[in-house]
């Protein structure tokens, strides 16, 4: 047996997507499962966005952090 993954971004149509993969010849089983973003996904996703904070020193960092 053979497993299919199959990520899906808009899961407006899902319902639709696993009724017609369900319908194939030889396929046992659908089923959805909801991932959730790591860390690092989320990390990706604000580099792509822009959501970046510089500073010019280690010094500079570390004194932002300070309450």
């Amino acid at each position: 047996m053979t497993e299919l993954i199959v990520k899906v971004e808009n899961t407006t149509m899902l319902d639709e997507l696993l009724t017609a993969i369900g319908m194939l010849k030889g396929v046992v089983e659908v089923k959805a499962k909801k991932l959730h973003k790591t860390g690092l996904d989320r990390a990706l996703d604000d580099v792509r966005s822009g959501n970046l904070y510089t500073v010019d020193s280690i010094d500079e960092l570390i004194n932002e952090c300070k309450p």
